[in-house]
This record gives C-alpha cells, structure tokens and sequence, in this order.
C-alpha cells in the first residue's frame, strides 16, 4: 500500500538522498586524496601489486569529483553509475577477503542501494540537471 499524499515529497527525498550520498564521496574523496601516499600504499598492500600507485588516484578523484557532482545535481545519473561501479567493486572486495572490513558491509550496502537510485531515478528538480538538455536515449 502506498499513501499517494507522500508523492509530492518524492523530489525532496530524491534531494536529501542525492546530498547525504555527496558528502559521503566527498569526505571519503578528499580524505583520500589528502592522504594519497597512504591510501597508494594500503591499496598496493591489500593488492599485493603496485597497481596501488595507479588506481588509488583514480579512484581517490572519481570519488570526490562524484560527490561533487552529486551534491550539486550535476550529471547525477551518471555520476551515480561511476560511484556504483565503485561501490560495487568495494563490495565484491570485501566479500571475497576474510578481513576485518566485513564490519562496514553494511554501510558498503547502503552507499550501493542508494547510488542504484539515483542511477534509475535521476537527482530529482532540485540541481542542475534541471537545466540541460535531456539525452535522447
């Protein structure tokens, strides 16, 4: 059963979503990018490769670049996917290693389901995606 009076709250829940998951990525983001060496050199130990020293700023950027995105609604969608994908890569790691990190799992989760949201469903009217052209897709 669905109460049809909440329906005219759905761009404000799809806001307050969209914000709360941008500064997540943005915390998370900045954090690693302000300590880069470090999370280089934590990701070349779990990896056990030097892959470490190419992925981490990487992901350390699409992180914070994506709460940004988010967090101002701009290309929200797909903003949303890149850190899904992310996310999604986060989880299968933390599921295939027999680790301490199981403890977040369910924060991990969270972050998926609601980055899948926002894939499908857009930032809501509330940020600038309002104002570009729609993709014919």
């Amino acid at each position: 059963m669905t109460i049809p009076l909440l329906g005219i709250f759905d761009d404000w829940a799809l806001l307050i979503l969209r914000l709360v998951v941008a500064l997540i990525f943005l915390v998370q983001g900045w954090a690693k990018i302000k300590h880069l060496k470090e999370f280089s050199g934590s990701f070349n130990t779990a990896t056990k490769s030097r892959a470490g020293s190419i992925a981490a700023p990487i992901v350390a950027f699409l992180e914070f670049l994506g709460g940004l995105s988010l967090l101002i609604g701009f290309f929200t969608q797909i903003a949303a996917l890149v850190l899904a994908l992310l996310a999604a890569l986060k989880l299968g790691w933390r599921l295939t290693r027999l680790s301490d990190e199981k403890l977040n799992l369910e924060l991990s989760l969270l972050l998926f389901a609601s980055l899948l949201v926002l894939t499908i469903l857009g930032g809501g009217h509330f940020g600038v995606d309002l104002f570009l052209p729609q993709l014919p897709l």
